[in-house]
């Protein structure tokens, strides 16, 4: 399988992606991966429904992924995070990821703004920090369109 996007997004499989990201990458899965997620099938059943009819959607804890995605199975996939830990524990098992696109994550108490649609915790930015540490690339990008930016940037805005 080719990894051919791991983002970090709070809302994970939206217009963005389904639209924007997958004319521009091609994909045909999405492997949204949360345990909080895959533990409600509320949110499973909404997920998969949000998804057009020619995309596969898979919804995996974290043990469920690492498991999964060492399988090698084949397609165009898609990886998204709705928290930061959740890319870190798979890059701790061994999965290599192409890097991480920042998408939109949501402000509230005890959050920075670092970017339009982007907030942090200090945790989160500590995560990211992690991950660059550990060679992965961590840009900041909404759409295809956007000009990524990079992790070194946007952490000067991350400021505690």
């Amino acid at each position: 399988m080719t990894i051919a996007l791991a983002r970090l997004d709070d809302r994970l499989l939206h217009g963005q992606v389904v639209v924007a990201w997958r004319q521009f990458l091609r994909f045909d899965t999405a492997y949204v991966i949360d345990d909080g997620v895959a533990g409600d099938p509320y949110l499973v059943d909404a997920l998969r429904l949000a998804a057009p009819f020619d995309l596969q959607v898979r919804v995996m804890t974290v043990a469920e992924a690492a498991l999964t995605l060492t399988e090698a199975p084949v397609g165009r996939a898609i990886l998204l995070f709705k928290i930061p830990l959740s890319a870190l524990a798979l890059v701790e098992v061994g999965v290599a990821l192409p890097g991480l696109n920042v998408g939109n994550l949501a402000s509230g108490p005890g959050r920075v703004r670092v970017q339009r649609s982007i907030s942090l915790s200090k945790e989160e930015a500590a995560t990211l920090d992690e991950l660059s540490a550990r060679g992965i690339e961590v840009t900041f990008q909404q759409t295809p369109d956007d000009r990524a930016v990079g992790w070194d940037v946007v952490r000067r805005k991350a400021t505690y």
